[in-house]
């Protein structure tokens, strides 16, 4: 709707496209996906999200997973949306996909495993 996509618009930096997919860029720091999640959880208009992180300095995975599972809990959607999670890197994101798991949010380490 107009109404989504101008708080995403108001959210994220200019020359981010606010299509599907929504691509957070690679500086997206956690506080980001945790807005960028609340907005798409409040919409309305959506019935299942697929969340993908690459690790990186200013979103590290695990601080990353540890926020939006916290978001997830907090927003009154969060059990109503189907969600599913692909944190990748073999090692680096061990930590943020074991909490998803015990926090019953099904992840994946790579794209593919998540769309299968």
């Amino acid at each position: 709707s107009e109404e989504m996509l101008a708080a995403l618009a108001a959210l994220l930096p200019e020359g981010v496209g606010r299509g599907n997919p929504l691509d957070l860029k690679d500086d997206a720091t956690p506080q980001r996906y945790v807005d960028c999640l609340n907005i798409l959880l409040g919409s309305h208009e959506l019935d299942a999200l697929m969340i993908i992180h690459a690790p990186s300095a200013v979103a590290p995975a695990t601080e990353s997973a540890q926020q939006i599972i916290q978001a997830i809990a907090a927003h009154p959607r969060g059990k109503q949306v189907t969600l599913l999670t692909n944190w990748c890197g073999e090692f680096s994101s061990q930590a943020a996909r074991r909490a998803f798991t015990q926090a019953g949010i099904p992840t994946w380490r790579t794209p593919e495993g998540t769309v299968t």
